[in-house]
């Protein structure tokens, strides 16, 4: 389920970490507004190559999904 949600840190309480990969990681976390579990990746930009980097900076959309 998609929903809206915020890029506001504070509004998420980051839970345990359910996958990972060569540059990111997945967390469970509670979007505290409404109380919705969600999945937040976080890049860890210093494993990922430049020109990926790039591509991040010029097409970043902010995905949030509801689980």
């Amino acid at each position: 389920m998609k929903g809206t949600y915020t890029t506001i840190p504070n509004d998420y309480n980051l839970l345990e970490e359910v996958g990972y990969g060569v540059s990111a990681t997945v967390n469970k976390a509670i979007y505290l507004p409404n109380n919705h579990v969600v999945a937040i990746k976080s890049l860890d930009l210093e494993r990922v190559n430049r020109n990926l980097i790039f591509r991040i900076e010029v097409d970043m959309e902010l995905e949030i999904w509801a689980i």
